[in-house]
């Protein structure tokens, strides 16, 4: 079995994840391949941003949401052609994203434990959609 790690660069563009998919289909085509994916370049500093700004009570941080909704579902739409299981899968990721950065703002509060749960949305909706 062969493990293929993917970094930040290497998901940063629709161009570079169709580099991936490649590499991941022909290595694929000749042996077993498990795949480990970064977020798609700048999220995870996107949802660190917003988290902070949800903890401080800035409300700023639903503009920050929607920049990283609009990334993940236009990058989707480009990959798959706008397959609709892919894209339910991320609108319903999406959606948590936004529970939980709303729950951030409610309590006022960001701990290692949530700050933890909140970038790892980057990694789970970037292995979604590749």
């Amino acid at each position: 079995m062969r493990v293929l790690k993917f970094g930040g660069t290497s998901v940063g563009s629709i161009e570079n994840i169709e580099k991936v998919i490649a590499i991941v289909q022909e290595r694929a085509s000749k042996d077993r391949v498990a795949v480990v994916v970064s977020a798609i370049g700048g999220i995870t500093d996107l949802l660190i941003k917003a988290g902070t700004l949800a903890a401080d009570k800035n409300d700023m941080y639903i503009s920050l949401f929607e920049v990283i909704k609009e990334k993940h579902l236009s990058f989707t739409k480009a990959l798959t052609g706008e397959d609709a299981l892919v894209l339910a899968d991320i609108t319903a990721l999406m959606m948590d994203l936004q529970a939980l950065l709303q729950g951030i703002f409610l309590i006022n509060e960001l701990s290692p434990k949530t700050l933890d749960k909140l970038t790892a949305f980057g990694e789970i909706s970037a292995s979604k959609m590749i």
